[in-house]
């Protein structure tokens, strides 16, 4: 009757999947441990983009969402990159439509790279990995240049994981650097590991 996702941005294509299938459209939520729900958008309305929940109030700032936060949920620190005057700068890139509030999460601050002077969202390039066909599951990372760590599903090489990326991503955007893993590793909640040192391991024979 309903689903509402949250934790990890969903590509559009699983979203359209569902509803495909379900016949009811994926709901979305947006959140932080230190401040709890953000914003929702339970009916699917307005996917990608979220309603700020009640009491909340979120600015953008140089492409980072800040959060209202009255007193810095960090016992002890006084960094202003993370809490200053009455702000959570949440490290998630983002846009606020001036007209209507909605919120656009686009992923992590630091998924934003520099390539040759061009500038890349690892989250598209993720994005784009993860709906080939054949691909369960993708993680991407910055590690001395763009790093894909693949999970197949079925047949699936790293050759023909190149051709396909070349027919959708420009040049500059493709992985310099493919792993095809049995098993992506996971968080105890099933969250996907980005941890450069952890998916090194992980595809480490």
């Amino acid at each position: 009757r309903r689903m509402t996702t949250g934790g990890e941005l969903v590509p559009a294509a699983v979203a359209q999947a569902f509803t495909d299938r379900y016949g009811v459209p994926l709901g979305n939520m947006y959140g932080m441990t230190e401040v709890g729900v953000i914003g929702t958008d339970l009916h699917g309305s307005h996917r990608p983009s979220i309603a700020p929940a009640p009491g909340i109030e979120v600015r953008e700032s140089a492409g980072e969402l800040w959060v209202s936060c009255p007193a810095s949920p960090y016992v002890g620190l006084s960094d202003p990159t993370r809490w200053a005057d009455g702000w959570l700068h949440t490290r998630d890139a983002g846009t606020v439509d001036t007209d209507s509030g909605l919120v656009t999460v686009r992923g992590r601050l630091d998924s934003q790279v520099s390539v040759g002077g061009m500038k890349v969202d690892l989250t598209e390039v993720e994005a784009t990995v993860a709906e080939l066909p054949g691909v369960a599951a993708a993680v991407v990372v910055w590690d001395d240049g763009i790093t894909a760590y693949v999970q197949p599903d079925g047949p699936l090489s790293e050759e023909m994981l190149d051709k396909l990326l070349a027919e959708r991503l420009a040049g500059y955007k493709r992985p310099r650097v493919l792993r095809l893993l049995d098993a992506l590793p996971r968080t105890t909640t099933g969250k996907l590991v980005r941890s450069t040192g952890a998916l090194r391991s992980a595809a480490t024979p």
